[in-house]
């Protein structure tokens, strides 16, 4: 589920709860919207956001595709140190 969708989501039920609507009771403490503790993907795509601000170049933005596409395979791999230990910057 996309962050759009989730905050709408939960405002819909935080909403609802306080019109006094609904019986689904959930407990949102402690949730981190966006960590990459729970999605790591949505992280992944800081070469074309840095290109888009114009604070890299194409081949920039090539080389930090390059390192995110092998964070990821480290990830689907469940190889947690090596994934934290690619260095894009």
């Amino acid at each position: 589920m996309d962050l759009g969708k989730r905050i709408h989501l939960e405002n819909r039920l935080l909403q609802d709860s306080k019109n006094g609507v609904g019986t689904v009771r959930l407990n949102l403490c402690g949730v981190l919207i966006g960590s990459p503790f729970t999605d790591p993907f949505v992280q992944l795509n800081w070469g074309q956001h840095l290109f888009n601000f114009g604070l890299v170049d194409k081949f920039g933005k090539e080389f930090i595709d390059s390192e995110m596409e092998r964070m990821r395979s480290f990830i689907l791999e469940e190889n947690w140190l090596k994934a934290f230990q690619v260095k894009w910057c």
